[in-house]
This record gives structure tokens, C-alpha cells and sequence, in this order.
């Protein structure tokens, strides 16, 4: 609720922007212990793996499909699991 007199609105509006403040330093903080996340990035790490073992652009071009694909079926959590579970 927000209040009616002039001092408690100001009060409120400094809660609101520190509040403001401190979700957006988390969010930082996160990303910089994480690394922010780039679909182009990945797509990037796979053209050059691909590339490295001999794969041709009509493949690496598939590849790129599948994985455009993959990034709307499943979150980053589904993926990092496929990943640690994945066996040859």
C-alpha cells in the first residue's frame, strides 16, 4: 500500500529503488560467479568443436538446427542434466 502523506511516499520511493538496487547487485553478483549465458556463444563453441573434427558446413549447419531447436525445448537446468548424464 503505498502512503498517503509526502515523507512516507519518499520513504517508500528510497525502499522501492534500494530494493531495486539490491535485486539488480544479485543478479550480477550471479552472472559473474556464473558467467552470463549466450546462445550465440554456444552456437559459437559448437562451429569451432565441429569445425576442429572435420565436420563440413552443410552438417555444422544442421547441427545448428537441431541446437536452435533444443534451446526452445529445454531449460539451461535440462540440458546441464542431459550433460552429466549423457554416456557414449
Amino acid at each position: 500500500m503505498i502512503p498517503e502523506n509526502s515523507k512516507e511516499r519518499g520513504s517508500f520511493r528510497m525502499e522501492a529503488e534500494r530494493k531495486h538496487i539490491m535485486e539488480k547487485s544479485l543478479q550480477e553478483m550471479l552472472a559473474a560467479m556464473t558467467g552470463p549465458w549466450s546462445n550465440n556463444a554456444c552456437r559459437g563453441y559448437v562451429i569451432q568443436a565441429m569445425e576442429r573434427c572435420g565436420f563440413r558446413p552443410k552438417e555444422i549447419s544442421q547441427v545448428l538446427e537441431a541446437l536452435d531447436e533444443a534451446f526452445d525445448l529445454w531449460d539451461l537446468e535440462e540440458a546441464e542434466a542431459c550433460y552429466e548424464n549423457w554416456r557414449p
